[in-house]
């Protein structure tokens, strides 16, 4: 028998606001680290869109900029995908500055520090939706797969 042990990080960030004398907070950003293995190893990240309105939202999935934190044994080469509730393939990346939108990546802040690692600008409806971070070519590591709300 293979016992493996799997550690999974995951942040949350609520960003608060007042309007009018009321409280009121919205999603800012989701981040999950952790190990990404070959085949259906891979690393999961969701998310729910509610409401009625289409959402911008930011996906990045970062590896080789780890190792400036002192991790070790990073992904080098994050391949970035985005499902449908149906599971179809809505947005693809590996390298982001290869996403048609890289400039909006870039200009909301959130351009990864290398090239091989993935981002992915997108609007999308309301919805269930999930990120998969794979290995390019199978290659296996730590990872970090971040969505983000970059609406103010």
């Amino acid at each position: 028998m293979n016992n493996k042990i799997i550690a999974v990080i995951v942040s949350i960030l609520a960003l608060a606001t007042t309007v009018f004398g009321q409280s009121r907070s919205r999603f800012g950003n989701l981040s999950t680290r952790g190990f990404v293995g070959t085949g259906d190893f891979v690393l999961i990240a969701g998310s729910i869109i509610v409401g009625s309105e289409l959402k911008t939202v930011i996906v990045r999935a970062l590896g080789p900029s780890l190792g400036n934190f002192g991790l070790f044994g990073t992904l080098q080469d994050p391949v970035l995908e985005i499902y449908d509730s149906n599971g179809g393939l809505i947005a693809s990346n590996d390298d982001w500055r290869d996403d048609p939108y890289a400039y909006q990546v870039q200009a909301y802040g959130l351009a990864p520090s290398y090239d091989s690692e993935s981002a992915i600008y997108d609007v999308v409806p309301p919805g269930n939706y999930t990120v998969i971070v794979r290995g390019y070519r199978e290659s296996v590591g730590l990872a970090l797969v971040e969505i983000y709300d970059p609406a103010p």
